[in-house]
């Protein structure tokens, strides 16, 4: 009858061990996240001139400009609603 209860014992340590790290891993990766944030958004800025930059030099037409720019706003505007979003959690 003991050896059944340490079985138990030893199973539910093992069960805590594993469920414990992974409930905190949770929330340090949703901190990352918000932490993180605006550096991506930060690089699409600096994407943004740099686009207008070489529009300005004659590197890209005005038409390949203008599709840069519309892409790089798109991928903006997702960076800066997965900030919201994890601004939102918090």
């Amino acid at each position: 009858m003991i050896i059944w209860i340490v079985f138990a014992v030893l199973t539910a340590l093992a069960g805590m061990s594993v469920l414990v790290p992974y409930a905190r891993g949770r929330k340090l990766a949703s901190d990352a996240l918000a932490a993180r944030g605006g550096s991506d958004a930060e690089v699409y800025k600096d994407q943004l001139a740099e686009i207008d930059k070489d529009a300005a030099r004659g590197i890209l037409s005005p038409a390949e400009a203008q599709s840069a720019r519309i892409e790089v706003s798109r991928r903006l505007l997702k960076a800066d609603e997965a900030q919201d979003l994890a601004v939102a959690v918090h």
